[in-house]
């Protein structure tokens, strides 16, 4: 399942509980694409990622406010 960053946020963001298996889905993805962008970072900083704006694996292009 893709997820933007922008959901990624809102859904990690969210005190509510999940009750259902959708939520869980979601909430899921959005861990697992914070996990990525956070090693991501750390390539960064480390020099091993030379451009920081390619998409994370998992990441869905933004819509078009």
């Amino acid at each position: 399942m893709g997820i933007t960053i922008d959901e990624a946020i809102r859904v990690l963001s969210d005190d509510q509980p999940i009750t259902t298996r959708a939520q869980r889905t979601k909430y899921n993805a959005a861990v697992k694409l914070g996990i990525k962008a956070l090693k991501r970072v750390k390539d960064w900083r480390e020099g091993k990622v030379l451009n920081p704006d390619f998409k994370l694996p998992g990441e869905t292009e933004e819509q078009p406010k």
